[in-house]
């Protein structure tokens, strides 16, 4: 598995079962990024080079589902909007590693 963000920055560290990509989180822009080699597809959030053509990660599947973010926390917020819908799951909101209900005000599918 690789990694990939999260919310309160650790360099690294969501699940890929996908979360954070590496460099520092707390200006970092980033996106939702999907692998469908998965069933469900897994996602999760990553810097925008996480997955270039040609990369590994590239190669594993991964590709940007979403639109550029200019910070971490708005692109977790699409990430428990799109857990469980649509064929989506992210491991790291499933074991709680991305608390969507404090991203998004106490509602945890952040709908």
């Amino acid at each position: 598995m690789m990694k990939i963000v999260t919310a309160t920055v650790q360099a690294g560290v969501l699940a890929l079962g996908v979360s954070f990509l590496g460099a520092n989180t707390a200006s970092a822009q980033s996106a939702v990024y999907k692998n469908c080699n998965t069933t469900p597809c897994t996602i999760g959030v990553a810097g925008l080079g996480y997955a270039p053509v040609g990369s590994p990660n590239y190669a594993a599947g991964w590709r940007r589902a979403s639109q550029t973010y200019r910070d971490n926390a708005n692109a977790l917020r699409t990430l428990c909007r799109w857990h469980n819908w649509a064929g989506n799951f992210s491991p790291d909101v499933a074991n709680g590693v991305v608390n969507c209900a404090a991203l998004c005000g106490g509602n945890p599918s952040c709908q």
